[in-house]
């Protein structure tokens, strides 16, 4: 029989009254009395006591009975106990299960020893072997889309976000301390596919020229009506005339490419011309660690000891084109080049929160401009070009000094041309915390039609934690021609003064052929994927979907006012019967739970 605790409380009262000169040392023991009178327990036929839980017979109950300490806490409430120990964050299964792979067999004797990671015995020291059994889980997965999702799937970072072109005067030594890449200017490698002597290139060359007059002057593009959906970049909104000479400029890239490999197709044999792909303006997305760079805001009381950390950069920009192949273009350099690690990259030491450049907290992303499973087999770099459309937002927002539009570009071709093969690389299975085999090279072009300016980027290295860096690690270089002018205008709107050495550059660097067999193992870490379609599929729509709020969760579904109720009654010389009233907050997006 249980008794409530009002009853109880009254039985108490009743007895205190009756013992008033009872000592209150004794209280307990009253208590006790009181709970026996009131609740006793019943009999058996052998007239025993049962107690509330099951006892053995034959065994004295008083010894069986531990006393249950008095608490003010109910019994359905968690009480004080020993903490569980969890597991690793990384550990916690999702779409893709890392222990369920095979680990990687290893030789038993090597031709040059390999020893273990030295790793310190302190709270440091654990949580990096933590994280190098992740790389190496990491590195068994037999997909990319795999490897990309169990990188991206966790929790955000301080990321400061990069584009193309960044909001500030001098910003070229940035761009190449955080991609780690050695400048060479006015000087372009030799090709190593060179042009036919036999062939005459004078009609390929006028039908540039040709094209290039009507797309500039006397077409307008179809793109021009997708106005309205342009990204919004960290130089702000573009104009509608800034816009249309965009789509000018990209629609007369791709055009020239297509034209100079269809004329290579109708000159020579089948066997000697490769295939390529051709995007029209992707979209590319990428991220990357940077070590012992400034932390970006005030020391607090967890980063009191150190003034560096690794910072993570996310690269955000749409491209006018990019050209892919089945097969790797050659290496210019090897990786034991002089230029490649001897060659010295400017050093940055300065907070780039107080230059405005932007930070957020965002996933890991990895976004070609492709996804993985719709490549068609072209999944190697070729070319990459680029538009005048940042170049004149710059003008228009009066950033650029006379002399620095070199700088721009040059910043603009490294930053682009790293973040686009960082991403590539994580598609060929080599992620940030993996280091490559064998360099990616690709080209690079940016022009508004008269002026063009050529590169040549080599990857020889993306991996920049602290965990994966090391001291031998070589830089990536880029090769720049400087800025050309192609032709003059007349007033008749007729072009003159043609430079032809422009003209056998670019079809130079159409006409450059990617390797036939490689010496080296093009995708090392991937292995034949054995899952069933419909996890494959359910994996890529995953994917997909978070590939695709580039607005983050929280800034998209945050409660929105309409801007008259913040004029007329949020304001601070608002009437006060307005200023009363509770202001209607209107959702973007429904939440997630109704």
């Amino acid at each position: 029989m249980l008794i409530s605790i009002n009853l109880q409380r009254i039985i108490l009262k009743k007895n205190l009254g009756a013992y008033p000169l009872k000592n209150l040392s004794r209280f307990s023991t009253v208590v006790e009395d009181v709970k026996k009178e009131s609740n006793p327990s019943p009999k058996t036929e052998e007239g025993h006591q049962e107690d509330w839980f099951n006892v053995e017979k034959e065994i004295d109950i008083d010894e069986r009975i531990v006393p249950k300490p008095i608490s003010y806490r109910p019994d359905h409430l968690p009480q004080c106990r020993k903490r569980i120990r969890q597991k690793p964050w990384w550990r916690f299964r999702y779409f893709v299960d890392i222990h369920s792979r095979p680990l990687v067999k290893e030789e038993e004797y090597t031709e040059k020893p390999e020893y273990p990671p030295i790793l310190e015995h302190d709270k440091e020291g654990l949580k990096k072997k933590i994280r190098f059994e992740w790389y190496n889980a990491i590195q068994r997965l037999p997909s990319a889309e795999e490897k990309i999702y169990e990188i991206t799937k966790h929790y955000g970072h301080l990321s400061y976000i990069i584009e193309p072109v960044m909001k500030l005067y001098n910003s070229l030594p940035i761009q190449q301390h955080i991609t780690r890449t050695h400048l060479i200017k006015n000087q372009l490698p030799d090709q190593n596919e060179m042009m036919d002597k036999e062939i005459n290139y004078d009609p390929l060359k006028q039908m540039i020229l040709t094209l290039i007059e009507s797309r500039l002057f006397h077409t307008e593009s179809c793109h021009v009506k997708h106005f309205k959906q342009s990204t919004l970049s960290v130089l702000g909104r573009t104009t509608k005339e800034i816009f249309s000479q965009s789509c000018k400029q990209q629609d007369l890239l791709a055009d020239i490419i297509q034209i100079v490999r269809n004329f290579k197709q109708s000159h020579q044999s089948s066997s000697n011309t490769s295939n390529v792909q051709i995007d029209y303006n992707p979209f590319v997305a990428t991220t990357w660690w940077v070590n012992d760079f400034p932390i970006p805001f005030k020391k607090k009381y967890w980063f009191r000891d150190q003034t560096t950390w690794n910072q993570c950069f996310a690269y955000r920009g749409n491209h006018a084109c990019h050209v892919r192949t089945e097969m790797p273009l050659a290496p210019i350099v090897s990786i034991d080049n002089d230029v490649c690690m001897k060659s010295e990259v400017p050093q940055w030491n300065h907070n780039l929160l107080r230059f405005g450049i932007q930070l957020m907290r965002r996933n890991i992303y990895s976004l070609p401009g492709f996804w993985p499973s719709h490549s068609n087999g072209f999944d190697f770099p070729y070319l990459l070009g680029h538009s005048y459309e940042m170049i004149e937002m710059r003008k228009k927002l009066n950033i650029q000094i006379d002399d620095d539009i070199q700088d721009v570009l040059d910043g603009m071709a490294i930053t682009s041309a790293f973040g686009w093969l960082t991403s590539i690389a994580n598609n060929l299975g080599f992620t940030i915390y993996d280091h490559l085999t064998y360099p990616l090279v690709t080209n690079v072009i940016i022009t508004d039609g008269q002026w063009w300016s050529f590169y040549v980027y080599q990857l020889n290295n993306h991996c920049f934690h602290d965990d994966v860096a090391r001291e031998t690690d070589p830089c990536n270089v880029c090769w720049s021609s400087g800025r050309l002018k192609l032709f003059d205008f007349n007033q008749d709107g007729s072009l003159s003064n043609m430079d032809h050495n422009v003209l056998d550059l670019l079809i130079k660097f159409c006409y450059n052929e990617p390797m036939q067999e490689s010496t080296h193992l093009l995708r090392p870490y991937l292995s034949v994927d054995n899952r069933k379609k419909q996890d494959q599929d359910e994996l890529s729509y995953s994917l997909r979907r978070k590939f695709a709020n580039h607005t983050s969760s929280f800034i998209a579904r945050r409660k929105k006012t309409n801007l008259w109720e913040q004029i007329y009654k949020r304001h601070k010389e608002a009437p006060n019967n307005f200023r009363r009233t509770r202001p209607k907050i209107e959702m973007k997006y429904p939440p997630f739970f109704k």
